[in-house]
């Protein structure tokens, strides 16, 4: 178990700790020893409507953030009448 599975088994009252551990790199990908992602954990009951949305603002700005440095250019090269 993560620290950032740990916060949320905490609920929704744990949303401050859980931003602070996503903002200093919290791996949201990580497994416990029974293959559960922080995603599994905090879809488990209870409900944590706020976990689930922070997460998933995570996960997008992550996925963001590695489109980016995988396609610096943003999509200028090939077609844009630069080179060649």
């Amino acid at each position: 178990e993560t620290p950032l599975m740990w916060a949320i088994g905490w609920g929704d009252e744990a949303l401050p700790l859980v931003n602070y551990l996503i903002a200093h790199g919290a791996d949201l990908n990580a497994r416990d020893k029974y293959g559960a992602t922080a995603f599994d954990c905090v879809k488990s009951d209870p409900p944590k409507p706020d976990l689930i949305k922070a997460l998933g603002a995570a996960k997008a700005e992550r996925e963001k953030g590695k489109e980016a440095l995988e396609n610096p250019l943003g999509g200028l090269a090939g077609g844009s009448g630069f080179g060649p």
